[in-house]
């Protein structure tokens, strides 16, 4: 059977906000795809200005201020509007902030935090053709600005221009050698590549300068996990639950690291930390009954597999489970199950 891996961040990330934060997932007993969901967010400078807006739930558009309808007031320089533009986005207005956006660049073109922004609303509405579009834009005015180099690169991974979205973020590099984010970008792009070994050259420089980065030992501890090189795994999983003890995933591929290596109850152990971080994990349920059925803990895991029963839609996972159920009572004779 296959184990899935959950790895660390699987958005781009910038030197202002990391996006949405845990990033991939591969493959595992029951199969997550291996790249999470699209783009979570890439509105960082947004995020600073508007003191965590980005937790509201956000809307395409919504009601106009009937005052400002009414009566846009015009403003002499960038700062009016994108201010305005700022109090839109916050208000879930997207196509306000984008129209004010559009006028405080026509005042001051020279502005690459303008270009940023204005591609992170674009990136929010999933349109990133216009984000790629406005990020060259700004490099056209602005071109040794390392943030708007990254943005590029994020507005290109996020339509799946791979090979241009690395060449952006090394571009940023060569303007800001410790652009951190830069390197967990392109550890990224070479992932969803499937270029493994430049992947790990990526992560590692980003623990170079960054040794406490938990998503950078996550993310290598899953591509050695892929590679089948599982004390590796456990080396970088270990760490990042010791930077982040919160983060269910890197206790998840701990608990898959331990249970390839035969360290049965060491897997069940991690899994059951990464449940009570997350208890509607079920691929977690269904490693921990493996893991449990190998410890010889009967009871614990057909407890494990009524749970995964419980939130799964997985017709083959529902099928295994049922089958490990009916064998374990019958052969164990345990009642009430």
């Amino acid at each position: 059977m296959n184990h899935t891996v959950n790895l660390g961040r699987n958005f781009p990330s910038t030197t202002d906000f990391f996006f949405s934060s845990h990033r991939e997932s591969g493959r595992c007993l029951i199969l997550h795809p291996l790249v999470k969901a699209a783009l979570s967010g890439y509105l960082f400078v947004l995020v600073l200005a508007l003191n965590g807006c980005l937790d509201r739930p956000s809307q395409k558009t919504s009601l106009v201020n009937t005052d400002q309808a009414s009566q846009p007031q015009e403003f002499a320089d960038s700062t009016g509007y994108r201010q305005r533009a700022l109090k839109s986005f916050k208000d879930g207005n997207l196509s306000w902030a984008i129209a004010d956006y559009q006028k405080a660049i026509a005042l001051d073109p020279a502005n690459p935090r303008l270009y940023v922004e204005l591609a992170s609303l674009w990136g929010k509405q999933k349109d990133y053709n216009k984000m790629i579009e406005v990020c060259r834009q700004g490099v056209e005015r602005v071109p040794e600005d390392a943030t708007l180099r990254l943005q590029l690169g994020n507005a290109y991974s996020a339509a799946d221009f791979l090979p241009q979205a690395i060449e952006s973020y090394q571009r940023a590099l060569t303007i800001n050698p410790k652009e951190t984010d830069a390197y967990f970008n392109i550890g990224l792009a070479y992932d969803k590549s499937y270029n493994y070994a430049s992947a790990v050259q990526a992560y590692e420089k980003v623990l170079e300068l960054r040794p406490r980065d938990a998503e950078a030992h996550c993310n290598l501890a899953a591509i050695f996990l892929l590679r089948g090189k599982n004390d590796k795994a456990i080396e970088h999983c270990s760490k990042a639950v010791e930077i982040d003890p919160k983060d269910p995933d890197a206790y998840y591929n701990l608990g898959l690291a331990h249970y390839r290596s035969g360290r049965y109850a060491q897997a069940a152990q991690a899994y059951e930390k990464a449940l009570e971080l997350k208890p509607d994990m079920d691929e977690g349920y269904y490693n921990l009954a493996l893991a449990l059925e190998k410890t010889k803990e009967f009871k614990g895991s057909v407890k494990a597999w009524q749970e995964y029963l419980k939130q799964t839609g997985n017709e083959d996972g529902v099928k295994v489970a049922v089958a490990h159920i009916i064998t374990i009572t019958r052969e164990h004779h345990l009642e009430g199950h």
